[in-house]
């Protein structure tokens, strides 16, 4: 018999926690609530009155600094960001890529500074 009772005190304070842990969690779970056929509205299409508007100056001003930097880029003779190195670089030829990558990133920093630096207008925003 008193190993009994050495048994349901040992279960009783994990049957306490486990309550007091999963008590707080039943509230979270509470059954979605019912909307009825009528509450939803059915999809329809909605056309455009007007025209979609044309690209805006602002577009244009975009592109400009866009290309300077591009032209900027070939400079220097890069085209686009060179890849990041995989694992399967010995440890020199993986250096060797960050530090492109680096180099490619300081020129863009520096040829997006030259562009925006222009005497280009700045885009205006219409109200």
């Amino acid at each position: 018999m008193p190993e009994r009772s050495r048994l349901r005190a040992a279960r009783l304070p994990s049957a306490v926690a486990a309550v007091l842990l999963l008590a707080p969690l039943a509230g979270c779970t509470l059954d979605p609530a019912e909307v009825p056929d009528s509450g939803a509205t059915p999809a329809r299409t909605i056309r455009a009155t007007e025209p979609t508007p044309v690209a805006t100056g602002a577009v244009t001003e975009g592109d400009t600094v866009s290309q300077l930097i591009t032209r900027c880029l070939a400079r220097y003779g890069l085209n686009e960001r060179p890849p990041a190195p995989d694992g399967s670089l010995s440890e020199t030829e993986w250096l060797a890529a960050q530090e492109a990558i680096a180099d490619y990133d300081r020129t863009l920093t520096d040829c997006s500074a030259e562009a925006l630096s222009t005497d280009a207008p700045a885009p205006t925003i219409a109200p």
